[in-house]
């Protein structure tokens, strides 16, 4: 390792061990178990950081309910959700307008609701198209307790 100039050094991730005649899927198998458990590293640290500034109020909100409230203000930086989470609600068939709620007309245009059996992916297209990012997260117990889904906030 210290014949890497410094540049090249800063981006090396971790190191392992391997035969000499291991071949090259053996050290692709390797390569990825460490990315794979860097990512879920990453991953923790990313739904913790949420989880913690939702429940104090900051720049954070956790559930469908409040995604959909700050979807709807354009808060949105940062939208996090499991992979598999499923979710159903209602769209406005005028303004697109997203709701979890039942309701006969919409309050922004007063168009009819249709329902949805994809809310997440609506609410993730919104968001791309508001300018948010999208981190989708491959399992995580403490964000499936917290309604599967969250975001960090704008403003």
């Amino acid at each position: 390792m210290n014949i890497l100039p410094q540049t090249i050094l800063k981006k090396v991730i971790s190191t392992f061990n391997a035969e000499i005649s291991s071949g090259e899927k053996d050290v692709l198998a390797m390569t990825l178990k460490i990315l794979e458990e860097l990512e879920g590293e990453k991953e923790r640290f990313l739904i913790e950081d949420l989880v913690t500034r939702s429940m104090k109020n900051m720049m954070a909100v956790i559930g469908m309910e409040d995604i959909l409230a700050s979807l709807q203000e354009g808060k949105i930086r940062e939208l996090v959700f499991l992979k598999d989470l499923k979710s159903q609600g209602f769209k406005c068939a005028n303004c697109n307008f997203l709701t979890v709620q039942a309701s006969k007309s919409c309050p922004y245009c007063s168009g009819k609701f249709e329902q949805v059996h994809y809310m997440v992916d609506y609410a993730a297209q919104k968001a791309v198209e508001q300018g948010a990012l999208i981190e989708v997260i491959t399992k995580s117990d403490e964000l499936g307790r917290a309604g599967g889904i969250g975001a960090f906030l704008r403003f």
